[in-house]
């Protein structure tokens, strides 16, 4: 069953629009970071709140293994707040990145 796409014509240019400021903005350079990874590297980053891709990859010239998990905040916050008791002052967590727990 093939679902076509329905779009109210009046909201075609307004869609077109936030398309390209979207586009613009994640062409930016400044806001770029490029990394060329190589095995054993880790990186490790706040799913939703960044973008991100690669350039290009050629079965051809190599293997190709990404793994990713995830984790739940609470558990992080449990992890971190164990953390502060072991070897910080012990107060609670507040901020995780940019999230505030207060």
């Amino acid at each position: 069953m093939l679902i076509e796409p329905k779009a109210d014509l009046k909201d075609v240019e307004a869609f077109f629009e936030a398309y390209k400021y979207f586009y613009n903005m994640i062409k930016y350079e400044p806001s770029f970071y490029a990394l060329r990874m190589e095995a054993g590297n880790l990186i490790s980053f706040n799913n939703r709140r960044i973008l991100h891709g690669r350039n290009a990859f050629s079965s051809q010239k190599g293997l190709r293994w990404f793994q990713g998990n995830y984790i739940e905040l609470s558990e992080f916050q449990s992890r971190l707040q164990t953390f502060h008791n072991t070897v910080g002052d012990g107060r609670p967590v507040t901020r995780l990145g940019m999230i505030n727990l207060q």
